[in-house]
């Protein structure tokens, strides 16, 4: 796995980061205390997780996709989410949430990034085209390169998995 642009240091990762407002943050950032206090998602918050994954996302699928994640049973939600957040190993954490109707691999990411106590990226698109994934198939192995990539850069240049997160979406965004 290799940066197409070569995001070197912590000043270029908080510039790629601020740049683009890729995503407006604050309707999950809102969710994430009392997620973490209750520890697991309800229905109506796995909607706007949803909801802010699919706003970037291109074509007619947003719709379906949400009317498939409104499919998905209170209790399924709760326990399914829950558990997710409960284990420590990554590939089962994502798999955990895949079982839920219209939860795919971007929006299970992007719950376990923002409200797994372990730091996780998200498997978009425009973050996955940043580091050279250009496939669009998902596997274990491939989850797993990319999660511990990115946290080795995080650590590296001593920034959040959020602000990486962003960066890498801001580049792909401007790029692809």
């Amino acid at each position: 796995m290799k940066l197409r642009i070569e995001l070197c240091g912590k000043s270029k990762i908080e510039y790629w980061a601020n740049k683009y407002n890729v995503a407006n943050d604050t309707c999950i950032e809102t969710l994430v205390p009392e997620v973490e206090k209750r520890g697991y998602l309800t229905k109506c918050e796995l909607i706007e997780v949803s909801k802010w994954v699919l706003q970037n996302t291109k074509g007619g699928r947003r719709q379906r996709t949400l009317d498939y994640v409104n499919e998905n049973r209170p209790d399924n939600v709760e326990e399914f989410t829950r558990n997710a957040f409960l284990l420590t190993n990554d590939n089962d954490s994502i798999r955990c949430l895949d079982r839920l109707d219209g939860v795919g691999w971007a929006i299970a990411s992007t719950i376990l990034h923002w409200f797994h106590e372990y730091p996780y990226p998200t498997w978009t698109p425009h973050a996955k085209w940043a580091v050279q994934i250009d496939e669009d198939t998902f596997n274990s192995t491939r989850w797993q390169n990319y999660v511990n990539y990115c946290r080795t850069k995080a650590e590296k240049y001593e920034v959040s998995m959020r602000t990486l997160d962003r960066a890498f979406r801001a580049c792909g965004k401007a790029n692809m």
